[in-house]
């Protein structure tokens, strides 16, 4: 057989079409970094990728932020009814005043045949796509060559589900890695290994807690604790771990366990790289944010919905972890786990608002 030197065009391009066709994953990812800011009721968006970069304002008049809080309302609840716009519109008439009859400005001709009104799940995706329309299409172009999406934030922006905007008809996390930032300096080397040492704290008579075995099996070098036995001097025992996660039920001011009340501070001293913690809202809890950043760990992944203990939530965990121990980046993993999920849900029901209830919630945030 000839040397394979002989041939550099044709191995040149064997590997173009193996990386267009997705069956190797990029080494050198092109990053799209969205700086998002809000200002009053307006946003401005700078976007950079390499040296192409863009900068515009979304006014106030077209009331992005306000459509932004109604999408999280809209997408976090639990309702999994077909529920009319009326019901919708009352509900926005007691958290959003500003954006009362929001829903009713549709084409007639998008009601059912019967008369009724569009229901929850097609007004939900009539606002991605607007919103996403809005933030999305004056850089179309540098998405669809980023192998990634950045967004920078402050707290300010915390709440906006941006990832779930619809971009080319359907929700952006299904079609990029997305990571959320704080900061554009935030390139610290990150690469896990399967000989990491973690610290699982989970209720291992819950799905999720059962997952958390499962992710011991990938890291065998952790150590589990069961959420009703564990206390301060086991984690004071551990002086520190590579990576957290928990499953417990919390809300963004902490989590309290039988022998255990975890603070923001509480964990922070065992300074992991990685934090992930399946528990309601912590995806928004800005206090555990800053003290694990401070620690100086890279990323945190939580759920910025009242999450519940549920087999999803566990699939979502040992699905994210199992390609993490693959070598894939956070970000990467989510976007795979996500994904997949999303996908198979479907399947079950076509239930727009059940199914990104089951596979959105999850964020990641890269911290240093």
């Amino acid at each position: 057989m000839a040397p394979l030197t002989r041939y550099p065009q044709k191995i040149a391009a064997c590997v173009v079409v193996l990386l267009s066709c997705g069956l190797i994953t990029p080494g050198f990812a092109e990053k799209l970094t969205m700086d998002i800011t809000r200002v009053d009721n307006a946003l401005h968006v700078k976007a950079n990728l390499d040296r192409e970069s863009c900068a515009y304002t979304i006014d106030a008049q077209d009331m992005v932020v306000q459509k932004l809080k109604t999408i999280y309302a809209l997408l976090e609840t639990k309702e999994n009814e077909t529920s009319m716009v009326g019901n919708a519109n009352r509900f926005l008439k007691q958290q959003y005043k500003a954006v009362q009859g929001l829903l009713q400005q549709q084409d007639k001709s998008q009601q059912t045949s019967s008369g009724n009104q569009i229901s929850v799940s097609d007004e939900t995706k009539l606002l991605l796509e607007t919103v996403g329309q809005s933030i999305f299409q004056p850089v179309h172009a540098l998405i669809e060559t980023a192998t990634e999406i950045e967004f920078v934030i402050t707290e300010d922006e915390m709440l906006f589900p941006l990832d779930a905007l619809f971009y080319q008809g359907s929700p952006l996390f299904l079609q990029k890695p997305v990571v959320y930032k704080f900061s554009k300096k935030t390139n610290g080397r990150f690469a896990m290994s399967a000989s990491w040492n973690g610290c699982m704290i989970a209720d291992p008579t819950t799905a999720p807690g059962k997952a958390v075995l499962n992710v011991k099996k990938y890291f065998p070098n952790s150590q589990h604790f069961n959420s009703r036995e564990i206390r301060s001097e086991d984690i004071a025992k551990l002086g520190s771990a590579k990576f957290l996660l928990i499953s417990a039920s919390g809300s963004p001011e902490g989590i309290e366990l039988p022998h255990l009340a975890i603070r923001s501070w509480s964990l922070a001293s065992l300074k992991p790289e990685l934090v992930y913690l399946n528990t309601g809202k912590l995806g928004l809890g800005i206090d555990f944010l800053k003290a694990f950043q401070q620690a100086g760990t890279h990323y945190y992944i939580a759920p910025i919905f009242g999450y519940e203990f549920d087999s999803i939530a566990a699939l979502t965990m040992e699905r994210f972890f199992r390609s993490l121990s693959t070598g894939n980046s956070p970000s990467y993993a989510m976007y795979l786990t996500r994904k997949t999920i999303y996908n198979e849900c479907l399947l079950k029901d076509n239930d727009f608002q059940w199914v990104m209830w089951q596979a959105f919630p999850y964020r990641v945030y890269q911290l240093n």
